[in-house]
């Protein structure tokens, strides 16, 4: 298994339970921790605590009688059944479960190298970087971009407002507010009702270019921002891309419905990294743990 993401953390909990003769399973993670993504909001505004919102990988092997490897995948040999580690030797598999959480898609940017910007997936370098954005928001007169306007910039501009309170403006910039498929009208509106209500500014317009401290949108418009959270949904890592997995349309892994990847049977894909064929989901942590029901049973 590569990545410690909530699809992959649920066969760890059915190991747990079954032992499973002659099985030898190993997780491959980068850390130590994973983080779970639906608490994350929560963890901002101090509702939970770093200890609670984190899944402690290590010790979820030890109890599944499951191998940890905390490393980083470089690459697969899909013809040897190889993944190859950045600092240990190659591992070989029979089954594959690929669940690594997906990186901040930021393509269409420009962004200038003295620019404060933090990507928002993964989430768990998120939360790492909080102490940082503690640190920018305590100057004076600081002001916030989530520079993308999907549920997860919602999310994230209510918790950082009540985690900040007065200290900070907080803006949503995108061109297309709220797009995602699976919420209703009366959902879009409750939503952007709230953040009027919290003196959260919605900016429709569709970022260009990043400065130190403004943004340039596609009308040359200029706004001023301090720090730059970057919602700009989904992309799969470099080293996934470059593998003879089959991709989908937009990019993903296209996988059917049994979550196998289409042209590799023997390899598992879930989460943000995988497209289902024949079926259009939101890239969202939730969607991972519904998966996770079914990777476990195939």
């Amino acid at each position: 298994m590569v990545g410690g993401g909530h699809a992959n953390i649920q066969v760890l909990r059915e190991l747990c339970m079954k032992n499973y003769q002659g099985l030898h399973t190993i997780l491959v993670s980068k850390e130590y921790h994973a983080t779970y993504s639906g608490m994350t909001p929560g963890f901002f505004f101090n509702k939970f605590s770093q200890q609670e919102i984190d899944i402690d990988l290590q010790r979820l092997c030890f109890n599944a009688g499951a191998t940890f490897i905390k490393d980083e995948v470089i690459d697969l040999d899909l013809q040897q059944n190889k993944i190859k580690l950045l600092k240990y030797p190659s591992i070989y598999f029979d089954i594959l479960s690929l669940n690594t959480g997906s990186i901040s898609n930021y393509q269409n940017l420009i962004i200038e190298s003295f620019s404060n910007c933090i990507n928002v997936k993964p989430i768990s370098d998120l939360v790492k970087k909080l102490p940082e954005i503690d640190n920018i928001v305590s100057k004076e007169n600081c002001c916030v971009s989530i520079i993308g306007s999907g549920i997860a910039a919602y999310e994230i501009s209510f918790s950082l407002k009540q985690r900040y309170l007065d200290k900070v403006k907080i803006n949503i910039i995108g061109d297309k507010h709220l797009s995602e498929k699976n919420i209703n009208k009366q959902t879009k509106r409750k939503l952007n009702q709230i953040a009027r209500n919290m003196d959260i500014e919605l900016i429709e317009g569709k970022v260009k270019q990043i400065k130190s401290d403004y943004l340039v949108l596609s009308n040359n418009e200029n706004i001023k921002s301090n720090l730059n959270l970057l919602s700009t949904g989904a992309d799969i890592s470099p080293w996934i891309t470059k593998t003879e997995l089959l991709k989908s349309e937009s990019g993903f892994v296209a996988v059917n419905k049994y979550l196998q990847s289409v042209n590799f049977k023997n390899i598992f894909v879930t989460g943000d990294i995988a497209d289902i064929e024949g079926f259009r989901r939101s890239k969202s942590g939730v969607m991972a743990v519904r998966q996770g029901q079914i990777l476990k049973k195939n």
